[in-house]
């Protein structure tokens, strides 16, 4: 399916782009596990991996045929402070990185509370500047939410 994909952007004209990863740290992650994750938030570490977890290493074992620099900056949205860069992965090999994310992502999730209200715009807003700096290349923005 994902080589489907990737042929897909190709026949489309997409060369090269970057990736960028946002998580939604919002108080539904809250609610939204109670009805579907054991009654737990999706953020709950204790069940391994939780549904943040497995979307990180989804897109792991993807080809990384369109990542030009081999940086995956990982943001954190939606807690009540701002849009909070969780960490920028060192040029690495596409699976250590991912495992350096959900590894960092563990890491982060005891200190951070919940809050809101869901908004994906700061993440937006954020990625938006990143791709005016580079110049217009092309980006992928993948928001993980609730």
């Amino acid at each position: 399916m994902i080589e489907h994909v990737a042929k897909a952007l190709r026949t489309a004209g997409l060369e090269s782009s970057d990736l960028i990863v946002g998580n939604d740290f919002t108080k539904s992650n809250e609610w939204t596990g109670k009805s579907s994750s054991g009654r737990r938030s999706l953020h709950d570490i204790r069940s391994v991996p939780n549904p943040y977890e497995q979307a990180i290493s989804i897109i792991g074992r993807t080809p990384s045929d369109f990542d030009d620099c081999s940086l995956i900056p990982c943001f954190d949205f939606g807690d009540g402070q701002g849009v909070r860069l969780l960490s920028w992965q060192q040029a690495m090999e596409a699976q250590q990185r991912y495992r350096e994310a959900q590894q960092r992502y563990r890491e982060l999730v005891p200190g951070i509370k919940l809050a809101g209200p869901t908004s994906s715009a700061p993440i937006i807003e954020t990625v938006m500047s990143i791709v005016d700096e580079s110049g217009g290349q092309y980006h992928v923005l993948l928001i993980i939410a609730d």
